[in-house]
């Protein structure tokens, strides 16, 4: 699956809805060392040539796939609005 295939902004709408648009978050996709297509184009690049950064407010987490970041931001990431809540 190529980069460009990955449902980033569709994960990062729902994170959204889930913790609010006023929540930190960043999904950044990280080229590995080991990668031999560095010099490619963004749009040719191979999800298995990256690893992906997350910020959730004051957490930062590497993950080796995107549905690893989809877990994280829609199921075990909690808001510290929403951690106040009771």
């Amino acid at each position: 699956m190529l980069l460009t295939e990955v449902p980033i902004v569709s994960v990062a709408m729902k994170a959204e809805e889930k913790h609010g648009v006023d929540t930190h978050m960043v999904i950044e996709a990280v080229a590995r060392e080991s990668s031999n297509n560095l010099d490619l184009d963004p749009a040719l690049v191979d999800i298995s040539d990256v690893v992906w950064w997350v910020e959730f407010e004051d957490q930062i987490k590497t993950f080796d796939s995107f549905d690893e970041v989809e877990k994280f931001l829609l199921v075990e990431a909690v808001a510290s609005k929403e951690k106040s809540v009771v």
